[in-house]
């Protein structure tokens, strides 16, 4: 460590005894690679005094030396006690005004500085929207520099993550509509960009993934993903923005994705799709009307996809609105049924919560469910799934049972003896829409 400090300290120093703009560009040049190497070279640069000269160099350095200072910013912001250091710095003003006035890829500098520093701070997402930070990511993921592009779309992703007041502003702010519009300009199978058209006028959650350094142009399927992800954030838990997704034509793209995109893609725009499924009527609608029962089928095929597709039918089939007959007709029984076995523990869970749905609808229904096959499956989830779905799985044999002596019968003799009893018990559970898992920020 007293190599780290003394590396640390000495480069500093440099910093500290510039006197030209370039010398000052190569000390911070040299600052910020060495905060990249690791936290406990990040740690020993913040000690040594240098968050002040850095905060003051992206207000009035050169061009050059603002960008390199954000960088270095960004990178001293990946460790999570030195986001306040930063913060308490001025930082967060010196980084948005520098998202505001600056020059070229600088903005995409203070766009990655933006996403660490609001990475798991909720104070620094206050403060970024405070200081009108936004509304200019917004406005920056529509710049003709993908790298700028890309890392506001990061960095409006992390302000908005479980913050309702900041997922408030991005919505009323056009970041919903804009997103829809970028991502679905992006062709990821030839790489090319189709130019984006003006703009148009106005319960299971994703869990976000930290992304690495930056490195170059952001190629169209990477920039793509984080615009899918950032959509999800905004989605998560908030019903007007769930309600401006669809209006924007977002659940249509988002189930195109799913269909045809590459596979992170794909999982990610169908963790997207959760999160807006989960409670806004109009979006299941739009999910139908797109083909959404068809795509989920296919999803679900793929054994690496299997827990986010069955969450995915738990959604659509839940609520007061009844898709579960165009699911029916789209195969869903025999998937979910698959899923049963094949699915992770969550999605075990997932399909029995689905299916408990669908029996609870009508007596029609529960005749399918039997003569595919669901009980014995059922049965025996309901001694070696885990708890939750255990209970699912015992909720669902209660509703093919209720009213039916044949079915109970066929759940007896499928080893299921005392099952019904045990649902009793528990008392009654009620369905509610899913969220795909709690977001979690991105860092540069």
């Amino acid at each position: 460590m007293g190599g780290a400090f003394s590396s640390a300290s000495r480069t500093v120093s440099q910093l500290q005894a510039a006197g030209s703009d370039t010398e000052k560009e190569a000390a911070v040049k040299a600052l910020g690679e060495l905060a990249g190497t690791g936290p406990g070279r990040r740690e020993e640069i913040v000690k040594a005094g240098a968050v002040p000269l850095l905060v003051g160099l992206v207000q009035s350095g050169s061009l050059r030396a603002k960008e390199l200072a954000a960088g270095a910013l960004s990178h001293l912001a990946l460790t999570p006690g030195n986001k306040t250091a930063i913060a308490e710095a001025g930082g967060i003003r010196a980084i948005v005004e520098l998202m505001r006035n600056g020059v070229g890829e600088s903005k995409g500098a203070a766009a990655a500085a933006v996403a660490n520093l609001t990475s798991g701070c909720a104070a620094n997402q206050t403060a970024v929207a405070k200081e009108g930070g936004i509304s200019l990511l917004v406005q920056l993921m529509e710049d003709s520099l993908p790298q700028v592009q890309g890392w506001a779309a990061v960095a409006l992703g992390n302000v908005v993550l479980q913050h309702k007041d900041n997922q408030n502003l991005a919505g009323k702010a056009g970041g919903i509509e804009t997103l829809v519009r970028l991502a679905k300009s992006i062709d990821t199978r030839s790489g090319v960009e189709h130019a984006p058209k003006g703009s148009s006028a106005f319960p299971i959650s994703c869990r976000r993934r930290a992304v690495e350094q930056p490195k170059g142009n952001l190629c169209p399927e990477k920039r793509k993903g984080w615009m899918v992800k950032t959509l999800s954030c905004l989605a998560y838990s908030h019903e007007r923005n769930q309600q401006l997704l669809v209006m924007a034509g977002g659940v249509a793209l988002l189930v195109n994705f799913v269909g045809s995109d590459p596979p992170q893609i794909k999982l990610e725009a169908a963790k997207a799709l959760c999160n807006v499924l989960s409670g806004c009527t109009e979006a299941k609608a739009s999910f139908s009307e797109s083909g959404g029962e068809l795509v989920l089928n296919k999803l679900a095929g793929d054994s690496k996809n299997g827990d986010i597709a069955a969450a995915l039918f738990a959604n659509v089939c839940s609520g007061p609105e009844d898709l579960c007959p165009s699911v029916i007709a789209a195969g869903g029984v025999r998937t979910l049924i698959n899923l049963l076995a094949s699915a992770g523990a969550k999605g075990q869970q997932y399909a029995a919560t689905a299916l408990c749905a669908m029996a609870e609808r009508d007596q029609e229904n529960k005749t399918l469910i039997v003569e595919a096959g669901a009980i014995r499956p059922l049965v025996q989830l309901t001694s070696k799934g885990t708890p939750h779905a255990a209970v699912w799985a015992c909720k669902t044999l209660a509703s093919l049972a209720e009213g039916n002596p044949g079915n109970k019968k066929l759940i007896d003799e499928a080893g299921g003896a005392g099952v019904i009893d045990r649902m009793n018990l528990l008392g009654n559970m009620t369905i509610t829409g899913l969220e795909s898992e709690t977001p979690k920020p991105r860092e540069s």
